[in-house]
């Protein structure tokens, strides 16, 4: 099995983009916007881990590349891969962090199982209709 080797399933593209869009788009809201950076760092502080400041631009930089890689469907299976990675790291924050200490609190608790189960079916099955890794396996001699 090759790490591009997919089939053309529609459910694939649909856990593609169910895991992806969330992932690119809460990543760069932590780029972009002011509060989100503020919200984020409180939170990661809150669940004591080390050095925040730094934590929080790798866990947006992993989250936007994952996002990319899985919206794309271009080596989906390492965009999925980081996606179970930081659903993995925002499960154990969610069951540890009280959001209401957090200054706007957090994200619905359903948001990261549904991107990890997501990113986990596309890390099995492959990328799916409508990807580049399809694409590729079927220009491939």
């Amino acid at each position: 099995m090759s790490i591009r080797s997919t089939q053309p399933l529609i459910r694939l593209l649909v856990a593609r983009l169910i895991a992806g869009v969330p992932l690119a788009f809460f990543g760069t809201m932590k780029f972009l916007n002011d509060a989100t950076r503020t919200n984020f760092h409180a939170t990661l502080d809150l669940a004591g881990f080390p050095r925040p400041d730094i934590l929080m631009f790798v866990a947006a930089t992993v989250e936007v590349v994952g996002g990319i890689l899985l919206v794309t469907g271009g080596y989906a299976r390492m965009g999925a891969a980081l996606a179970v990675a930081e659903m993995g790291v925002a499960l154990y924050v969610h069951l540890t962090v009280d959001f209401s200490l957090a200054p706007t609190g957090g994200p619905p608790h359903w948001l990261p199982v549904t991107v990890l189960l997501a990113a986990a079916l596309v890390l099995w099955k492959g990328a799916g209709r409508g990807s580049l890794d399809l694409y590729q396996t079927r220009s491939a001699p």
